[in-house]
């Protein structure tokens, strides 16, 4: 602390060492007080001062001193805490001029504090309404900021460049400690990404909705489809019918469907305006017609932003309209798709039962064939040079020949395909293909079945449709068309005097099919499995006998048998036979199995990746036969060899199964290789051994196919260990 005389100027001395300062004079006037004040002294001493006056007047000094400090300590931290918060700040005073600028708001209204310092609030903070796009002028951010500390509202901000930003804003008053009012304190922050985020919900809501309604106009059409007896004309009218509400202005929408043959439905409201989309219905590749959809009035379609779009009348429609026009389109291009196929279903199954006939029919005709053709040879041995009898001995010789090459074709047509069987429950089977069969019809089915049947080694899709068959000839059996079939089910132990027909002794279950009809009479009895036998009338609707011939080839060719009881007027009763599938748990070698899985299908991979390390297996997946090889090789190099190896049959690009097998084998003999794929009709599944493999997954493979893949290949494991082991 300095004691100066009027010779020294204290605010020197202030501002060099920032210590308080008390002046001393030995007159005190007016004019000196003033002098005083200005020079930033802590007080004044009057010569001679006394010892208290002295301490008074220091003890004042040091406590303004420490009061100034403290003050300077409060605005220090005020001004680092403006600076350093993420919203913008503006404070002014009294006068609503700018007072102060923090660095966000600095850089928001692109004005620096030492320009704005002291201006208006109104010629620095522009802002302009949201709602009715009108400028907030000087006077109004005067009302505005007037309003107290409760204002929060929306507006952009109008920065020093004239470029604009939305923003949301807040003020608050300075008081004094008696009220008054000493300034004004305006909180402001950039909003733009919440705008935008806000608007990107929005869109996505509304974009599910579309996609709602979209789905729920799928769904119509394809519950139509599921209707028995619907016509395509029927389907055709009711998806019409079901676009518009599907649009986004359901009212001034309508729609047409036109097909090749001029056969076309179309809402009652239809008509062709500018407003048009035209979509083409695919089916097996080729256009068969057309899908319309046209608005009627371009009345409120403005709000669409129609302005992006011109010369292009189908901007009318959104994204998602024309997405789900294109997928109607698509939906229709099935559904005829699926009338054609139905057709050729119906064509195959024909086919198929010709088969059975020509199959019987040939191996007949081919020994009497061969009669002919030895009597024909021995004829022409024994007659003399009769030109005109030996002519004709050769041509018949020649048509004899001809026939017997018609009849091998006979035979192989009548082959078919092996059945490719695989173990599993039947119970759930059958109930779905009863209630395939039955679906439209008023007849009910009625369940029998135990849950511990015993799993059989089948066909699904040839013993469904030996169900189907029996079914459909049991509802053509019943006069009414309505009333009630049996199915039952259970396990039986076949022995000589139990079963009458041509099966072996051994476990087998028995499933029977009963109704309620008119039964068969006892001559018809014997007939009723032969090609083309058949009770009904012929003509339009009525039976050709094909049905249960093709019933009886394929549960022969399962091992089984398939037999009838039957009294007129009492209903018929079908027992079909299948055997018992033998299910020996083999004793793993090792807690768990490690697997090599080639598959050019990601999803199928990760799925049976998925099955495999529920079952506490290790796994590698690979896309094609090449990386199959390499990491076979590195496996056999190691000491962590693979136990199974899983191919894919057929791979888009790179070595597929077949292929790659090969190449394995050639690498290790002992190799467990098993085929996958959904080709059940290809060689490579029906006789996978002569291929190299030693078993087949089906696709879809189900986990207890793999469970019972798995357990066949440990037991093959541990029976080549066994060998190794027993080698000298």
């Amino acid at each position: 602390m300095f004691i100066l005389t009027n010779e020294i100027k204290p605010a020197q001395i202030y501002d060099k060492y920032e210590t308080p300062v008390i002046y001393l004079t030995s007159c005190l006037d007016n004019n000196l007080l003033r002098h005083a004040k200005l020079s930033q002294s802590y007080g004044y001493l009057v010569k001679p001062a006394q010892e208290n006056e002295i301490h008074v007047a220091i003890e004042m000094a040091l406590h303004r001193r420490r009061l100034e400090n403290k003050s300077k300590e409060k605005e220090r931290w005020l001004y680092t805490t403006l600076r350093s918060i993420k919203d913008a700040v503006i404070v002014t005073d009294d006068k609503r001029r700018i007072c102060f600028m923090n660095p966000v708001a600095e850089k928001m209204t692109g004005w620096k504090q030492a320009d704005a310092y002291n201006l208006n609030l109104g010629e620095v903070y522009k802002v302009i309404s949201q709602i009715r796009d009108e400028f907030l002028t000087e006077n109004k951010a005067d009302r505005l900021i007037e309003k107290g500390s409760s204002t929060k509202y929306s507006t952009f901000l109008i920065k020093h460049d004239k470029s604009e930003i939305p923003i949301d804003e807040a003020t608050s008053t300075i008081l004094d400690y008696k009220g008054n009012m000493q300034g004004k304190v305006l909180v402001f922050r950039d909003i733009t990404a919440e705008l935008r985020e806000a608007r990107i919900r929005r869109m996505l809501i509304h974009a599910l909705g579309e996609r709602v309604k979209e789905l729920n106009c799928l769904f119509g059409i394809s519950k139509l489809v599921e209707k028995p007896g619907v016509s395509l004309d029927e389907i055709m009218q009711e998806t019409v019918n079901l676009i518009p509400p599907a649009l986004q202005f359901p009212e001034k929408a309508c729609a047409r469907i036109k097909l090749e043959n001029n056969i076309f439905v179309q809402t009652d409201n239809f008509a062709e305006t500018e407003w048009i989309k035209t979509v083409e219905i695919i089916a097996y590749d080729e256009s068969v017609g057309a899908l319309t959809i046209c608005y009627l009035e371009k009345r409120n379609l403005e709000k669409r932003n129609l302005e992006k779009r011109k010369g292009n009348n189908k901007g009318v429609f959104t994204k998602e309209e024309n997405n789900l026009i294109v997928a109607i389109a698509k939906k229709m291009g099935k559904i005829i798709e699926y009338r054609q196929l139905k057709k050729e279903f119906l064509r195959a199954r024909k086919l198929e039962s010709v088969g059975i006939l020509a199959g019987g029919i040939a191996h007949d005709f081919n020994n009497l064939l061969s009669v002919i053709l030895g009597n024909i040879s021995m004829v022409a041995d024994d007659l003399d040079d009769d030109d005109n009898i030996s002519e004709m001995l050769a041509d018949a010789h020649e048509a004899s020949l001809s026939a017997k090459d018609l009849t091998r074709q006979l035979i192989t047509f009548s082959k078919g395909g092996a059945p490719v069987k695989t173990r599993q429950p039947i119970k759930k089977l059958i109930q779905k293909a009863v209630c395939f069969s039955l679906a439209g019809s008023n007849v009910k089915g009625k369940f029998f079945i135990p849950d511990d049947l015993w799993q059989v080694k089948i066909d699904k899709s040839q013993v469904k449709h030996v169900i189907n068959n029996l079914i459909i000839n049991s509802i053509q059996a019943m006069p009414t068309k309505s009333g009630t079939i049996e199915i039952y089910g259970k396990n039986i132990i076949l022995t000589d005097d139990q079963h009458k027909i041509s099966l072996e002794q051994g476990e087998y279950i028995k499933i029977s099919i009963k109704d309620n009809g008119i039964g068969i009479l006892e001559k018809d009895l014997p007939k009723i499995f032969d090609p083309y036998f058949s009770t009904k009338e012929r003509g339009v609707k009525k039976g050709m006998g094909l049905g249960l011939a093709t019933s009886y080839s394929i549960i022969k060719k399962h091992d089984g048998d398939i037999s009838v009881e039957s009294e007129p007027g009492m209903g018929a009763s079908f027992h079909i036979y299948l055997p018992k599938s033998e299910h020996i748990i083999q004793k793993p070698i090792k807690e768990k199995c490690r697997i090599l899985l080639m598959d050019d299908e990601k999803m199928i991979r990760r799925m049976i990746g998925h099955m495999l390390k529920s079952m506490g297996h290790d796994y590698d997946s690979v896309e094609n036969g090449e990386q199959a090889i390499e990491l076979y090789e590195k496996a056999m190099q190691s000491d962590q060899p693979y136990d199974i190896v899983i191919l894919d049959l057929t791979i888009r690009e790179g070595m597929g199964g077949l292929k790659s097998i090969e190449k394995l084998i050639e690498i290790d003999p002992e190799v467990n290789g098993v085929v996958s794929s959904g080709y059940a009709e290809d060689p490579a599944v029906t006789h996978y051994k002569r291929y190299g493999f030693s078993g087949v997954l089906p696709k879809p493979a189900s986990k207890s196919q793999l469970i019972q893949l798995l357990e066949t290949a440990l037991a093959k494991k541990e029976s080549r260990i066994c060998r190794q082991a027993q080698r000298p």
